[in-house]
C-alpha cells in the first residue's frame, strides 16, 4: 500500500484529492496539511511514500519547506501539485529534490495516480532537459519518430533540421513537419491523377483517406492515419549525460514494430 500525504492550503482541493486517492485500492491517504508547519509534523509522523505538495501556501512556500520534508522522510517522493507553470518554479522544485511537477489542472482532468515515471515524445525537447536538469537523467522516452540526433541517417529529418535552423526543434515540431509531408503526398496524388485543376478540398480529403501506410519518408513509424490506428512501432531512448541516447532498437533511424507494443488503456471518469 502506497501512503500519500496531501499538503495544500485549499480545503476543497484537499478533499477532492483525498476522494480520488480513496478510490484506488493500492493508495492510502494518511494525512492532510494546510501549511508548511503541519506538513513537517505529519511527514515526521507518517513517513509517507508520496507527498503531494502545493507551491503557494500561507507562510512558508512548498518549495521552501520541501528540503525539510525530505530531511524528515528521505524515502518519500515529493510530487509538486501547483497552478504555477513558470519554468523557474519547475527548476527550483527539482533542484530542491522533487520527483515530479504536475499542474493542478492535470489533477482536475483525472491524473491522480502515478505508478511509473515514464514519458512519450512530449518529453523530447531541449526545454525538458533544461527544466528537469539532473532529475531527467535516466528518464526513458518512447519515440514514434526519428529524433534529430539521427538526422544524418534520415533525409526527411535532415531536411527538417535544415529548414527550422535555430528554431524550436522538438517532438511536436517533428510531427508537424510530418503532417506537412502527409499533405504533400495527398496533394501530389490528386495532381498526378487529375492535374492541377483537380486539386479541390473534396478530392484532397478523398485521396488522404487512401494513404494507409504513411511514414513521412521514414521520419515516422509507419501509421494508418485514415483508420486512426495506433502504430505498433516505437523506439526507446534514455536521457544520459543530458542527451537522448538510443536504447532499442540499436540501429539508428529504425523502429520495433512488435504488435505487443500496443497497449489498450481504459479511461475512467468523465
Amino acid at each position: 500500500m502506497t501512503t500519500v500525504l496531501i499538503v495544500d492550503d485549499h480545503a476543497v482541493l484537499r478533499a477532492g484529492l483525498k476522494l480520488l486517492i480513496d478510490r484506488e485500492d493500492d493508495l492510502e491517504p494518511v494525512g492532510e496539511a494546510a501549511d508548511a508547519r503541519n506538513a513537517v509534523f505529519l511527514t515526521r509522523r507518517h513517513k509517507p511514500d508520496v507527498i503531494l505538495l502545493d507551491v503557494t501556501m500561507p507562510g512558508r512556500s512548498g518549495l521552501d519547506v520541501l528540503p525539510e520534508l525530505l530531511n524528515e522522510s528521505p524515502e518519500s517522493r515529493v510530487l509538486i501539485l501547483s497552478m504555477e507553470d513558470d519554468p523557474s518554479y519547475v527548476r527550483q522544485a527539482f533542484a530542491a529534490g522533487a520527483s515530479g511537477y504536475m499542474l493542478k489542472e492535470a489533477a482536475v482532468q483525472g491524473v491522480n495516480t502515478v505508478k511509473v515515471w515514464d514519458c512519450t515524445s512530449a518529453c523530447y525537447s531541449k526545454r525538458f532537459l533544461e527544466t528537469a536538469g539532473a532529475k531527467a537523467e535516466g528518464q526513458y522516452v518512447d519515440m514514434p519518430f526519428v529524433p534529430v540526433e539521427e538526422a544524418k541517417d534520415n533525409a526527411a529529418v535532415k531536411a527538417y533540421v535544415s529548414s527550422v535552423g535555430g528554431g524550436v526543434i522538438d517532438g511536436n515540431g517533428e510531427q508537424a513537419w510530418a503532417a506537412a509531408l502527409f499533405f504533400r503526398d495527398a496533394v501530389n496524388a490528386v495532381v498526378k491523377s487529375g492535374g492541377v485543376n483537380a486539386l479541390t478540398r473534396a478530392n484532397f480529403l478523398t485521396e488522404a483517406r487512401t494513404i494507409h501506410s504513411f511514414d513521412a519518408d521514414g521520419m515516422l513509424a509507419t501509421s494508418d492515419i485514415p483508420a486512426k490506428k495506433a502504430t505498433p512501432c516505437t523506439s526507446l531512448f534514455q536521457v544520459k549525460g543530458g542527451k537522448f541516447v538510443r536504447v532499442f532498437p540499436k540501429k539508428p533511424a529504425t523502429f520495433d514494430c512488435n504488435p505487443k507494443n500496443v497497449v489498450t488503456v481504459k479511461q475512467s471518469g468523465n
